[in-house]
């Protein structure tokens, strides 16, 4: 029989090098064409200009061990400053003014001693530099702790809906108390996101953050929808959204609904009753929450005392103008130098020797390192501390808020799915649910047994013999 058209034969001979035809059999490896080594080449290129940054917090540390962190593409980074480049560029033009002054005014530029003018520069970077590092610290403890109260609240939410899996709390109790834990999670950041922004977009940014939460729902409560994969907790009724508008802060305000429904349940019976020690354990949850929700408040309204800003931002452009008037000086005197040496000027008193100029030509250099990058390196410190002491005001440093929320969201759905239907064993459940009523028949009427007429005393059976 002839073999399929699919169907691979040998060769007859037995060759498994060629068959007669001079057929050649496929390689064990796949060759590589050279377009492809090309592009592979081309794409090893490319990565070295695109950083692994997903965003303020995730990364991956090695792209900054070696030169790549001065190429990553599409990243902010804190050379990306416009303002800090600006105040170079001012600096700049104010040492070309001083460098002018000096050339016009200085009569003999190669015997001004350039060094002695670095000295009030060195003064002054001690300070900045001790100030500044205190201040950079507390901008990223304050960081840090900002972001630990979101995590705190998200355990929160985590642990609270495992102890309502564990009980066996009935499912639309549990999707509701959950989601008003997610929806003051959510409100948090928004309302952080909005008291950001300049003042004439706030009431649009809230009306359009309320809009979403309602999102045309009305007076009809969110539900479970057991076909979706990842369940939408961000979601408020019409009433429950008119409520919250009328407090000051609707993030904290939405854990007293969740307390007022734990209690709620403890009193129908879904969990232990108020004096049980799951009780207290599920209200710490509550608590926490509401403790991580006055962490990030604390770390966002308290800041450092102005009085203290104040100065350390004034000592760094202080700085910033004595050195850059010192790199001016250096650099007519240089000029100068040049001048006297070439002899195009007759207005100098004598020509300078060649090693004058070689000697402040090192002087130039060293002072463009010291007086040039240095303050533009203070510069770009004191925007990263004030871009860290305020995380929602800049989005270099805004803490991923809406990755956090998508990330718990995913976590509940699964935990939801999960924790209701156990691999071999049985839901547990401190209460059962109600069983829906069966329509019973109405009970048959009773039977009456006929009445038997007693013998009166005075009968003639009841009379002795």
């Amino acid at each position: 029989m002839a073999p399929a058209a699919g169907d691979v034969t040998a060769p007859a001979g037995g060759d498994l090098e060629a068959d007669d035809d001079g057929g050649e059999r496929e390689p064990l490896l796949p060759k590589t064409s050279r377009e492809e080594k090309q592009g592979a080449l081309w794409d090893r290129i490319h990565n070295l200009w695109r950083g692994p940054v997903v965003d303020v917090m995730t990364y991956k540390v090695d792209t900054l061990t070696g030169w790549n962190c001065f190429m990553l593409k599409g990243v902010t980074t804190a050379f990306s400053s416009s303002s800090a480049w600006f105040m170079l560029l001012k600096l700049l033009c104010l040492s070309l003014v001083m460098a002018g002054l000096v050339v016009l005014t200085v009569a003999d530029p190669a015997q001004m001693k350039t060094s002695k003018f670095h000295m009030i520069s060195v003064f002054l970077r001690i300070f900045v530099g001790l100030l500044l590092g205190f201040f950079l610290t507390s901008s990223v403890n304050r960081w840090f702790q900002c972001a630990d109260g979101f995590l705190q609240i998200e355990d929160a939410i985590r642990n609270l809906q495992m102890q309502l899996l564990a009980l066996g709390v009935q499912k639309d109790l549990r999707f509701k108390c959950v989601r008003y834990g997610v929806i003051s999670n959510y409100l948090l950041a928004r309302i952080l996101e909005i008291e950001a922004m300049k003042v004439e977009q706030r009431t649009d940014a809230m009306e359009s953050m309320w809009n979403e939460l309602i999102d045309g729902r009305g007076n009809q409560e969110p539900m479970i929808q057991p076909e979706a994969e990842s369940q939408t907790f961000i979601a408020l009724t019409q009433p429950e959204a008119d409520l919250l508008k009328t407090c000051q802060d609707p993030s904290a305000m939405v854990w007293i609904w969740v307390a007022s429904l734990v209690g709620r349940m403890a009193q129908d019976g879904w969990i232990p009753p108020m004096a049980s020690p799951t009780y207290g354990r599920i209200m710490n949850l509550v608590q926490a929450a509401h403790g991580g929700i006055r962490t990030v408040k604390l770390a966002i309204i308290v800041q450092a005392p102005f009085i203290y800003v104040h100065m350390l931002a004034s000592l760094v452009h202080v700085n910033n103008i004595f050195n850059a008037i010192s790199f001016g000086i250096v650099a007519g005197t240089t000029i100068g130098t040049e001048l006297q040496r070439s002899r195009k000027n007759d207005d100098y008193s004598h020509h300078s020797k060649e090693s004058d100029l070689i000697a402040d030509v090192e002087n130039l250099f060293i002072s463009f390192v010291v007086s040039m990058i240095g303050p533009f390196l203070y510069q770009i410190l004191l925007e990263v501390s004030l871009c860290l002491a305020k995380p929602f005001d800049s989005p270099v440093s805004q803490i991923p808020t809406g990755r956090l929320l998508d990330d718990l969201q995913r976590d509940l759905s699964d935990a939801m799915k999960i924790g209701t239907a156990p691999p071999s064993w049985e839901a547990p459940f401190l209460k059962a649910p109600v069983a829906p009523k069966v329509a019973e028949a109405p009970p048959a009427a009773p039977k009456v047994a006929p009445k038997v007429a007693e013998a009166s005393p005075t009968s003639p059976s009841n009379k002795q013999p």
